[in-house]
């Protein structure tokens, strides 16, 4: 198949709801992205949709011809309110967010203060999260660019 959607789910902004209400009932070929070490699109990838906290830039890392994102936004001081106060109430037997300690250590201010936490849903889309992908995919972009 040469079609593959990919669903950017930015954190705290009804991606949850979107999979489990629109996607998990309708389309049977899901992938769950889980990080770049475990995904290699090429090889793994056979299914019709990608799903998780993946930025932009992973159909650089396909051969597939048809390729189209789907994201959602929520306003950017609900959304990092909402996120700050979701990773300190994430302490349960179930999940502990890894952020967890250091957002009980800070204020929501200085959380924020943090620039690896400003801007989240622009640099989803505009695919300039700090990750390992990054260096790959700019590595690619720069291959297409200059051939």
């Amino acid at each position: 198949m040469d079609y593959l959607i990919i669903f950017t789910h930015i954190p705290k902004t009804a991606g949850t709801s979107f999979i489990k209400t629109v996607v998990e009932p309708n389309i049977c070929g899901i992938y769950r992205y889980k990080g770049i070490k475990k995904i290699v699109l090429d090889d793994q990838i056979d299914q019709l949709f990608v799903q998780g906290h993946c930025p932009y830039g992973l159909h650089l890392l396909t051969r597939k011809k048809h390729i189209q994102y789907i994201t959602f936004l929520r306003d950017p001081v609900e959304r990092a309110i909402s996120y700050y106060y979701f990773i300190k109430d994430s302490d349960t037997k179930l999940y502990k967010h890894p952020l967890r300690d250091y957002a009980d250590s800070v204020s929501l201010k200085e959380f924020y203060e943090n620039k690896n936490f400003q801007n989240l849903q622009t640099r989803f889309i505009a695919g300039l999260l700090q990750h390992s992908l990054y260096s790959k995919i700019q590595l690619k972009k720069h291959r297409v660019e200059v051939s």
